[in-house]
């Protein structure tokens, strides 16, 4: 983009170098005044940009630092962003810059110094036709001649319409690749994610008696506004062979995890390391969730068969919504193995690490939950909102506790509550009170200290998008805008011909929109490459299939045409009060 400004830049100085040219200027002088205009201009550039940038940064970081005194309100916890300016830093911007400035000036400036004199006051190298230019059929058969001296104009200004429509591409690309990068980003680090409670209250019991009490008293405190257990267990389909091939124990089964109970789209995430996490739930939150999706309850209170507690798994992942799996996960088992650690083998080999090959045997497979049904996504419930990532299933406590024998008198709740600092210190105190073990836990703290960062990443990410944004813009603008400029004469011909200003105003709409056109022609498909690409680099470690955001391509696609036509129209404003006689016999700025 900066080499694209100075190659316009210096374009348009093109027959003023000519005539110092005339009067004895040598090329290397003439590269002289070219490089120093280039210090100067990029200089300036450099200070306004590092003065600029430091007011938005210290406009962001007061922004940001108020936001967070909001969010930790009621917290003894002083938050605060604040830059700190090191000198190397600024050096090496102003190195860096003036790099970017010198290397983007060095061809505009040689092919200016080579021009002799009388090319460069006759500007013979502005537009360069070989053979015939012939248009399109069917461009004259749907906009008529002015269609036809669109296409032509933008074919004979050879170079010049190649830039502008470099220009269009890139701008393109860059929008594009850096908003899905940006979104990518987000989806993969669970930015978004914010747990439905507040409070984590674990509490252990002597007695049912003792259980009920407590449960009780959650269900009478008016500021809790709901509990639910949280208790659950996660399992890996990764096993320990995976890490170390020499060693075979592997403690849970994870066997049904492959390609085929992914459904087409997600196929790729069978060669993933993605949790299935076990949510055992109160009979009443199971039962609610199980009647949300018209499932009949009754028969999960019972094992199989095969002796596995029944589940229903979400099928989605990472809270999106959009299934994933097909029927062939119906059915499958997660199993646990035993083994028999006297019955050891060992193998006079050598690990990498130098310990000894060793081989355990299995004693046999158990099989611990079955995934017996499907259940909707409800990002309003907060049953369903538990699992960070990773798939999610649900069984009922009362099973589980039934067929291994659970003695204990536990729970592990997530209450919900909207005082959760006073809701706390109740929990707490009623624990020292009655003498009883456990502890709660303030996970809104923590969440809010979390969210301030990840405000922190959000604003960092939309700036960076923003600035994008309007380096693109202006970009187009400034290009658009000198290349009209610098036809001065050209479209003074076209008037002098006879074309009415309605054709005219068509004539330079129409050659608009063909560098628009032909910029995204170039432009979408290459972002499609350049998002797919970063999509398959994020998707090996993440369950984030590619996508393409049509409304988004759709309103990059418009905004290029509503700024160029912007562009022109205001650029034809400046000229439009010219005298065609005046511009035909100077077209010099």
């Amino acid at each position: 983009m900066i080499y694209n400004s100075f190659a316009l830049s210096v374009g348009e100085q093109i027959k003023y170098l000519g005539m110092l040219s005339s009067v004895g200027a040598t090329r290397k002088q003439k590269k002289k005044t070219l490089y120093f205009e280039g210090a100067i201009l990029g200089g300036i550039g450099i200070i306004l940009g590092i003065a600029l940038g430091l007011l938005v940064t210290f406009i962001s970081q007061s922004a940001m630092n108020t936001k967070i005194a909001s969010i930790m309100e009621g917290y003894n916890d002083n938050i605060k962003y604040s830059t700190h300016i090191f000198l190397w830093v600024l050096c090496l911007i102003v190195i860096f810059g003036a790099l970017t400035v010198f290397v983007s000036i060095i061809s505009p400036v040689q092919k200016a110094a080579r021009i002799t004199a009388i090319d460069a006051i006759r500007k013979t190298d502005e537009i360069k036709c070989k053979g015939k230019i012939r248009t399109p059929f069917i461009i004259t058969k749907l906009f008529g001649f002015e269609g036809d001296i669109a296409f032509k104009n933008l074919r004979r200004n050879g170079r010049k319409s190649r830039t502008i429509i470099a220009c269009i591409c890139i701008c393109a690309v860059l929008f594009l690749s850096c908003n899905y990068f940006c979104e990518t980003f987000k989806a993969a680090s669970n930015i978004d994610y914010e747990l439905p409670y507040q409070i984590m209250y674990q509490y252990s019991a002597e007695s049912k008696a003792q259980l009920e009490k407590a449960r009780n008293y959650l269900k009478t405190n008016k500021r809790v506004k709901r509990f639910y257990s949280i208790w659950s267990a996660w399992y890996s389909p990764i096993s320990r062979n995976e890490i170390n091939p020499y060693d075979n124990s592997r403690e849970y089964d994870m066997s049904f995890h492959n390609e085929s109970i992914f459904v087409d789209k997600y196929k790729f995430v069978a060669a993933q390391d993605i949790t299935y996490t076990a949510h055992l739930l109160d009979d009443e939150d199971f039962n609610a969730l199980c009647k949300k999706n018209e499932i009949d309850y009754k028969k999960y209170y019972s094992p199989d068969k095969d002796g596995s507690i029944k589940t229903i798994v979400i099928n989605t992942i990472d809270r999106n919504g959009e299934p994933i799996f097909n029927n062939n996960l119906l059915g499958k088992t997660i199993g646990e193995y035993g083994f028999d650690f006297d019955k050891t083998e060992r193998e006079n080999k050598l690990d990498e690490d130098g310990n000894q090959i060793s081989f355990f045997y299995k004693t046999g497979r158990t099989s611990i939950y079955k995934f017996c049904d499907f259940i909707k996504y409800d990002k309003d419930n907060p049953i369903c909102n538990l699992e960070s990532g990773g798939v999610a299933f649900y069984a009922p406590m009362s099973v589980y506790d039934k067929l291994y024998d659970v003695d204990d008198f536990y729970f592990d709740y997530g209450i919900e509550t909207d005082e959760p600092y006073k809701v706390e210190k109740e929990l707490k105190d009623y624990l020292s009170e009655n003498e009883a073990k456990g502890d709660a836990y303030n996970i809104y703290y923590w969440t809010m200290r979390e969210k301030s960062i990840i405000s922190a990443v959000q604003f960092l990410s939309y700036s960076f998008i923003l600035l994008i944004t309007l380096i693109t813009v202006f970009n187009i603008i400034n290009t658009m805008t000198a290349q009209i400029a610098g036809r001065k004469k050209e479209l003074a011909m076209l008037k002098s011909v006879g074309m009415t200003p309605k054709e005219f105003k068509k004539t330079i709409l129409l050659e608009s929109a063909f560098y628009g056109l032909f910029g995204l022609f170039f432009g979408v498909p290459l972002s499609l490459v350049i998002n797919r690409v970063v999509g398959y680099i994020i998707s090996k470690d993440n369950p984030i299939p590619f996508s393409v955001n049509i409304w988004l391509y759709l309103i990059a696609c418009m905004a290029v045409f509503v700024i160029i036509a912007l562009t022109m129209i205001y650029s034809l404003k400046l000229i439009k009060n010219n005298s065609i006689i005046d511009s035909l016999k100077n077209d010099t700025n």
